[in-house]
């Protein structure tokens, strides 16, 4: 199948030459180029979504299986096939540890391009004891909102004893938890104190952010037989789950893309037309991807400036305008009055509050702003064809707080402002969302911030 007749006159320079990439049963040959370039083209052909940062190339240099970087590309040899493999997150542990040669991570910046992600989660032992009551060693907590947490853990230690620290004190899964020290990710087995985690150290917490169940509701005024419909996501966001299923398209500059062809009529039900499948409304969810090279910057909202939504970095403080905080007792009348000013009608309230319900319930004060539609667009943009008279999207970042936080002085103007905030206006809701003669779309969805 593929020639191994060789120049003898002349040897190949690297930008001749043709790079094999093998992916598990399938190999493709590309144009030798450096290792992210290879590993892009392979992404697209092999149609992998946007996991390139979860890849490396694997070959034999001089007799050892290594991990290529752009220098040893160069030696290899004319007829090289190289491996297209994930890192090895199944073993739950960082290459000091296994004894490996190659390092995976060597910076900050890499090892958030490599992160650790358990697919299950991972049984974490319990001690029943908090930070007062252990002994052992103190290490603080930083999250990515500021918040430091003190964690007091055995002297020999692993990340998974500070994880189930975390997950006791904050609620926060592990396969949620990146746990980077001196820009390396921890391994899951990892012993602390032999990367230098003592008394006093900070670690740095990344979460696995997600945007939950956006959901997307078409309503015509007259049945449409093919409406196509279209999500875009920047790259700070990866498309974790969608429904009806369709191939996630990654576009040159690293966004994902879904698109939909359905049926649709006036009172809402959807017909895929690739299975014939009834639907109430299409499904999509993100994870947040804190390692992309290309991080809008955020503004936190002054009234009259434009807000750019980051979905790896969402921002929901005391100082904003439009950021209320509620006890939990008064949370679901409140949160339910507001979905209807804002047109969610009533089974989409019902799915909002109880899709969520469990994330809003932790703690017994409940902080929570919805976006601007036009900051949300940026982040998600949003296609549909026939062009819709009126688009509607709603999205809510929230957070728990704990009694002694929400009653600080911090929070308190917070705490007053949930009857003050239009939030209709807030978001751009437009009077044609109502108007059932209009061809109106719909889509609600929200993410928590930890």
């Amino acid at each position: 199948m593929y020639g191994r007749h060789r120049q003898i006159a002349a040897s190949p320079t690297p930008s001749s030459m043709l790079i094999r990439v093998r992916w598990n049963a399938r190999t493709v040959g590309f144009n030798h180029g450096s290792v992210e370039s290879v590993i892009q083209k392979a992404c697209k052909h092999f149609r992998l979504g946007g996991i390139e940062h979860e890849l490396v190339l694997v070959s034999l240099i001089e007799g050892n299986l290594m991990e290529l970087s752009d220098d040893t590309m160069g030696r290899l040899a004319e007829d090289a096939i190289v491996k297209l493999r994930r890192i090895p997150e199944e073993r739950h542990e960082c290459h000091y540890c296994r004894g490996d040669e190659a390092s995976w991570a060597d910076t900050a910046s890499q090892a958030l391009a490599f992160p650790h992600i358990c697919d299950a989660e991972v049984p974490i032992p319990r001690t029943g004891q908090d930070d007062g009551e252990r002994s052992g060693t103190m290490v603080f907590v930083k999250t990515l909102t500021g918040k430091t947490i003190r964690c007091r853990i055995p002297p020999n230690g692993a990340t998974r004893d500070l994880m189930g620290f975390i997950q006791d004190k904050e609620g926060i899964p592990p396969d949620q938890q990146r746990l980077i020290f001196r820009g390396i990710q921890l391994g899951y087995r990892c012993i602390l104190s032999s990367h230098g985690v003592v008394e006093g150290g900070t670690v740095h917490l990344l979460l696995r952010l997600r945007g939950g169940k956006p959901v997307i509701y078409l309503f015509p005024p007259s049945p449409i037989p093919d409406a196509m419909v279209s999500v875009r996501l920047v790259p700070q966001w990866t498309f974790s789950h969608i429904y009806p299923l369709r191939n996630i398209k990654l576009s040159d500059d690293g966004k994902q893309s879904i698109t939909w062809s359905v049926s649709a009529s006036p009172n809402g039900t959807l017909v895929d037309n690739g299975t014939g499948v009834e639907l109430s409304y299409l499904f999509w969810e993100a994870q947040t991807r804190t390692d992309s090279s290309t991080s809008p910057e955020v503004s936190v909202g002054s009234v009259g400036t434009a807000e750019y939504f980051d979905p790896s970095r969402p921002s929901l403080e005391p100082g904003q305008p439009t950021t209320v905080l509620l006890p939990f007792v008064a949370l679901l009348p409140y949160l339910d009055a507001a979905l209807k000013t804002v047109t969610l009608h009533t089974s989409a309230r019902n799915d909002f509050i109880t899709y969520w319900l469990p994330a809003l319930s932790k703690k017994p004060y409940v902080a929570l702003r919805f976006l601007p539609q036009t900051a949300y667009e940026r982040a998600a943009e949003l296609n549909v064809t026939p062009t819709p008279d009126v688009v509607t999207r709603v999205f809510m970042l929230f957070r728990g707080l704990a009694t002694e936080e929400a009653q600080s002085d911090l929070w308190s103007a917070a705490l007053g402002r949930a009857g003050g905030v239009d939030w209709p206006s807030v978001i751009g809701v437009r009077q044609a969302a109502r108007d059932e003669s209009c061809f109106r779309v719909l889509e609600w969805g929200a993410m928590e911030i930890v």
